[in-house]
């Protein structure tokens, strides 16, 4: 019972040094945190501890594609976007399966509480891209930096993060396409990146709390056109 309570008052130590360090003068996060934004049902408790992580990410992704969004550029696009909301899909160990199994039966796997989330936040990511045909959805796929600094590990963590940003993006147009009158949700509005394990969350070496460093980022934003 202790041991639970150390890792409680870990978690809440992460989220309020990572709520502390936010960087609320960037224009997308000013947006996403002002306070009569939408409460959506989104049910990720520690979602909101990450938004200089997530602002990076969401920058790299925007300023390192082939091509523009509505033929705007990178620049314009970072002035235009409104962050809706941000959420986590959590993976077991070594997975890269949306809500599978750890490969290895050494690590650890998620509950089926984190995987009844995970089913939660895609129906309610696709019901609401459903209802808003101007929404998109970034999906950036990370993994958890275990294993050493080695070109072999790194290039193995990227694979991780890239077929599981994949398979949320799989797992998500299923959904879509399984709501009533709905048509195939267009390639156009889902962006998908992946990071391997430079984009982690916390460092404290506990199975439970690395758990968030395993995870597809869906970010919900809409960008003004006019």
């Amino acid at each position: 019972m202790k041991s639970k309570k150390v890792i409680l008052i870990i978690i809440l130590a992460v989220v309020f040094i990572g709520f502390t360090n936010c960087d609320l003068d960037n224009p997308i996060m000013r947006k996403w945190w002002e306070p009569d934004e939408p409460d959506f049902i989104f049910v990720n408790s520690l979602v909101k501890d990450v938004p200089t992580i997530v602002y990076e990410t969401i920058y790299e992704t925007i300023y390192t594609r082939e091509s523009f969004i509505y033929d705007l550029p990178p620049e314009i696009v970072m002035q235009r976007m409104t962050i809706i909301d941000i959420q986590f899909i959590l993976f077991s160990g070594d997975s890269i399966t949306f809500n599978g199994p750890p490969v290895s039966p050494s690590v650890s796997a998620i509950t089926p509480q984190t995987m009844d989330v995970n089913d939660k936040v895609i129906e309610s990511i696709a019901t609401l891209l459903k209802n808003n045909p101007t929404w998109m959805v970034m999906l950036h796929g990370h993994a958890n930096p275990v294993g050493g600094a080695s070109a072999d590990n790194i290039a193995d963590l990227m694979n991780i993060s890239e077929k599981r940003a994949k398979d949320v993006e799989r797992v998500l147009k299923e959904n879509y396409r399984n709501i009533p009158v709905s048509n195939n949700l267009a390639d156009s509005r889902i962006i998908v990146n992946w990071y391997g394990g430079h984009k982690n969350l916390v460092t404290v070496n506990s199975p439970i709390i690395s758990e968030i460093n395993r995870r597809v980022e869906v970010i919900l934003f809409v960008i003004e056109t006019q």
